[in-house]
């Protein structure tokens, strides 16, 4: 007599792989948006208020990696420019 349930287990185990991989790739997207957005309302910020805007994209910055950090200071560049 066959297992009915065997074949099965390849079949689960992909679904969950690529639930898993689909979450990571949408938190990573969300994460950059947020990160965007909050960059962009610092920059409206830094227009009205100068010294809180430099402080507060000063803090972003420490608190980001090195791809975000380019992004900062080119965004800031051309801001100022």
């Amino acid at each position: 007599m066959r297992n009915p349930g065997l074949p099965l287990v390849p079949c689960l185990l992909a679904l969950f792989t690529a639930a898993i991989i689909l979450w990571f790739i949408d938190n990573k997207q969300r994460d950059k948006m947020v990160f965007k957005l909050t960059l962009d309302s610092l920059l409206k910020t830094l227009t009205d208020k100068p010294t809180v805007g430099r402080i507060a994209i000063e803090y972003l910055k420490q608190s980001e990696n090195r791809e975000n950090k380019a992004l900062i200071t080119e965004k800031l560049l051309k801001k100022t420019q």
